[in-house]
């Protein structure tokens, strides 16, 4: 998601993926930003869960929820 919305924010050199450099920029357009950054808070938040001993499965359906379609 970080690459994804650097990409779509127009700072693609920032970008940690270069293997993805060909693919990324259409599909990063395909997204609005808000979306973008709500699936890397959702990703975030996710991460936090779990280091709180939340069950992996509720941790990561609402984090898959929160992502664009």
């Amino acid at each position: 998601w970080r690459d994804a919305l650097l990409s779509r924010a127009g700072l693609p050199e920032s970008t940690v993926f270069p293997d993805l450099a060909d693919r990324l920029p259409p599909w990063a357009a395909s997204h609005e930003l808000r979306d973008l950054h709500r699936a890397l808070d959702a990703s975030r938040q996710c991460l936090i869960d779990l280091s709180n001993n939340a069950q992996a499965r509720i941790a990561l359906h609402a984090m898959v929820m929160q992502w664009p379609d």
